[in-house]
């Protein structure tokens, strides 16, 4: 019964954490340390989407970096490419 109420808050607070941020922090602060096995299980799933989300805004980041890096691999060589053709004597 115990490890349930766990599980319910634990995907309560990983979900309002997701779809409802303001209100969670606002629920967050009301938790304190307490016996009671939801609002822990609450708590760890806000802290287990926060750890989520962080690593996806991370990939999203190196993902972005890495499309610039194309860009600017394919604008320099096609430089490239046009200034080999005017240096060639015909």
């Amino acid at each position: 019964m115990e490890d349930e109420k766990l599980i319910k808050g634990f995907n309560a607070g990983y979900l309002s954490g997701k779809f409802k941020p303001d209100l969670t922090k606002q629920i967050s602060q009301g938790i304190t340390e307490s016996e009671d096995q939801y609002a822990f299980g609450f708590m760890q799933g806000v802290k287990q989407y926060e750890l989520d989300f962080s690593k996806e805004a991370e990939k999203n980041k190196v993902k972005e970096h890495q499309e610039k890096l194309q860009k600017l691999r394919q604008s320099f060589t096609s430089k490239n490419e046009k200034d080999k053709d005017h240096g060639i004597d015909r």
